[in-house]
């Protein structure tokens, strides 16, 4: 049924005004909108939990278009002890979402090993004569490694903790598909399944493992890191951690380590742009938007940074005579050139080499003036003697 109903009162002999049609256009929007959400609830209710889902999803887009959510969704973890309350309070924990089949797994962050490993490939050649080889770089891949442990306080955080490691262990193989698809675009089933969609994941944990660029929710369905996991390692501890025997050839490890190696698979401008300049037009590195790489969070550049240092093929005139006269007016209040030649700023140094030289120079002249002067006084006396 509506939702709103239009009680305007229009005269008659007047047409309605621009403010009243759009009132009455939204009107009708807002009653196709509650018409056709009421279908999809009464249709969910008849057809079972699928459509009940895609209620859901619905009832979440309403609510984000709205600023009415609906019901507060329950915690991920709930064991009962303190380290859920703090996973779910702080939203640390590691989060893995598999894009073939649309799901995401969540384990509490007990990280043991965090390791992210950069490495160019580089292609020497060797040339006669020359000592060092000429390197060609080829590319630059990045590696993950994570390690973490699953702990269980109790057999129901057990339990859980051994489905999330199976459903961790399902994310490892692809999707695939019972129907092929055929020259002239006609699909006929087959008995052997054809891959169709290969098991990439996404990985996110606080700001140490993510896309920031997709925002900085702790899910890794919506900002995790796309990556390829080559090898996971899942071993359910038989040391001192025991397991949870309940019933009978029942085993439920109270601690299980799991090992990720993974490569990353980026989804952003790597590099800098060769002009030299900062900016929100300029490539990679270069744009202030990529600072957060590879740790995300908002970032500032440190005490000192240069983040825009000048480029010296495009310097202007102007600054390096700029530069030049403040070299002089240093030169100028230089009073002891002996102190600053021990200096570690080799600014100071260079000009306390100017201005010891400078003073060379002038006592060169002085030395040559007192010559230049000795020897004219010597020749007028000896002439006025010999005239006596």
């Amino acid at each position: 049924m509506p939702i709103v109903q239009n009680n305007l009162a229009t005269p008659v002999e007047s047409s309605p005004s621009d403010a009243e049609r759009q009132m009455d256009s939204l009107v009708a929007g807002a009653n196709r909108a509650s018409a056709a959400r009421e279908e999809v609830v009464s249709t969910a209710a008849n057809q079972g939990p699928v459509v009940s889902e895609i209620a859901a999803v619905e009832e979440e887009d309403l609510g984000e278009e709205t600023g009415v959510r609906g019901p507060p969704q329950p915690p991920i973890f709930s064991s009962g002890d303190a380290s859920d309350a703090y996973a779910n309070d702080k939203a640390l924990y590691l989060s893995i979402y598999h894009l073939a089949a649309n799901q995401e797994v969540n384990f509490k962050a007990f990280i043991t090993a965090y390791n992210q490993n950069l490495t160019s490939d580089w292609t020497p050649e060797q040339v006669f004569g020359r000592n060092d080889p000429i390197m060609t770089f080829k590319n630059t891949t990045r590696k993950l490694n994570l390690s973490f442990q699953v702990p269980a306080a109790s057999l129901e955080e057990a339990t859980r903790n051994l489905v999330r490691a199976n459903k961790l262990a399902q994310f490892m193989y692809p999707a695939y598909s019972d129907r092929a698809t055929l020259d002239g675009g006609l699909e006929w089933g087959i008995r052997a399944n054809t891959i169709s969609k290969p098991p990439l994941m996404r990985v996110s944990f606080a700001n140490l493992i993510g896309d920031p660029l997709k925002g900085q929710s702790s899910q890794a369905s919506r900002s995790g890191l796309l990556v390829a996991v080559g090898t996971l390692n899942i071993t359910p501890s038989f040391e001192d951690d025991g397991f949870f025997d309940a019933g009978v050839g029942v085993l439920y490890p109270q601690l299980i380590t799991i090992d990720m190696d993974c490569t990353v698979l980026h989804e952003r401008d790597l590099g800098w742009d060769a002009s030299g300049q900062i900016g929100q037009e300029t490539f990679g590195f270069s744009n202030p938007a990529n600072s957060n790489f590879i740790f995300g969070f908002p970032s500032q550049p440190p005490p000192g940074t240069n983040t825009s240092a000048p480029n010296p093929e495009n310097a202007t005139d102007e600054a390096v005579t700029a530069d030049l006269d403040d070299e002089a007016a240093d030169a100028q209040n230089v009073t002891d050139p002996s102190q600053m030649l021990t200096s570690t700023n080799p600014r100071y140094r260079r000009l306390a080499r100017q201005a010891r030289n400078q003073a060379a120079r002038e006592v060169m002249q002085d030395a040559r003036q007192t010559a230049r002067s000795i020897r004219q006084g010597g020749s007028g006396n000896s002439g006025g003697g010999g005239g006596y």
